[in-house]
């Protein structure tokens, strides 16, 4: 059986040819393991739309970590679960940013491609998870 964890990350923008990663946030389905961090190492203030300066930037609070530094949380997280895990995000942005964090090799254990959410995305239960995960 599979155990999905949720992957949300927010990086410097959508319009951008290469965006850079912000920050990333892994959550297992059980609630039991998470992993949130700051990269402080691949962006700048300037790099980032407004729209990530004004909605984004003023919510960070750490902890900062270099991308080598981060590189080890997620993969014990990985590594320390009961069996195979998936990610699951709504943005294929989100899986490219969790693989280029995780390096080579990657997790034995990690299922070599995501869970969809997007189809979900306009069910109740999904609506009802959403905003409850906002009010925690």
């Amino acid at each position: 059986m599979t155990m999905l964890v949720f992957l949300d990350t927010e990086y410097t923008g959508y319009e951008q040819a290469a965006p850079q990663l912000i920050s990333l946030a892994l959550v297992t389905e059980d609630g039991k393991r998470e992993f949130y961090v700051e990269i402080s190492d691949t962006w700048r203030v300037s790099d980032c739309t407004e729209f990530v300066k004004r909605e984004i930037l003023p919510l960070l609070n750490g902890p900062h970590r270099t991308t080598v530094q981060a590189r080890t949380e997620p993969n014990s997280l990985f590594a320390n679960s009961p069996r195979r895990v998936q990610a699951a995000r709504d943005s294929a942005t989100d899986f490219r940013f969790l693989l280029g964090l995780l390096g080579l090799p990657r997790p034995m254990n990690l299922a070599p491609h995501y869970f969809d959410l997007r189809p979900l995305i306009d069910t109740t239960i999904y609506v009802s998870g959403r905003e409850g995960a906002r009010k925690a």
